[in-house]
C-alpha cells in the first residue's frame, strides 16, 4: 500500500471534520493550523506521519512516537496539542492560534529535540 501524502492526509481530515462537525466554529478556527503542523512534521528529517484514529495524526521522530490531537482544554478556546504517544504524556506543544501554528512550522524539530533530550 502506498503511503498517503501529507496533502492527502489533510484532505481526509478536513473532509471528516467538516462532514462530522458541519464546520462548527472550533473546526473553522483550527483548520488553517493543520497545514503548518503537517508541513513541520513532514519537513523533520526521517519523520514518518500517518492517520492513527479518525481524528488523530501520528508521527515517528528519532525513535519516539507522537500524536497530534484536538483538545478542548488546551487554552481558553481549545487547541491542538502534540504529545508523546506513550501514556498520553504531557503536551510538548500546545497550539492556540495561527501564530502558534506558524511557530511550530518554524521550530517543531527544535521543540521535539529538546523534549527527547529532557523527557
Amino acid at each position: 500500500m502506498t503511503q498517503p501524502t501529507t496533502e492527502m492526509l489533510l484532505n481526509y481530515f478536513m473532509s471528516y471534520l467538516f462532514t462530522k462537525f458541519r464546520g462548527s466554529r472550533h473546526v473553522r478556527r483550527v483548520a488553517p493550523w493543520l497545514g503548518f503542523i503537517a508541513k513541520a512534521i513532514e519537513d523533520s528529517p526521517k519523520s514518518k506521519m500517518w492517520q492513527r484514529y479518525t481524528r488523530q495524526l501520528m508521527f515517528y521522530y528519532r525513535g519516539h512516537w507522537f500524536k497530534v490531537r484536538y483538545d478542548h482544554q488546551a487554552g481558553p478556546r481549545g487547541g491542538i496539542q502534540i504529545l508523546e504517544y506513550r501514556n498520553n504524556s504531557r503536551a510538548i506543544v500546545t497550539i492556540e492560534s495561527l501564530n502558534d501554528a506558524a511557530k511550530v512550522y518554524h521550530n517543531l524539530q527544535d521543540q521535539l529535540d529538546a523534549f527527547i533530550a529532557n523527557p
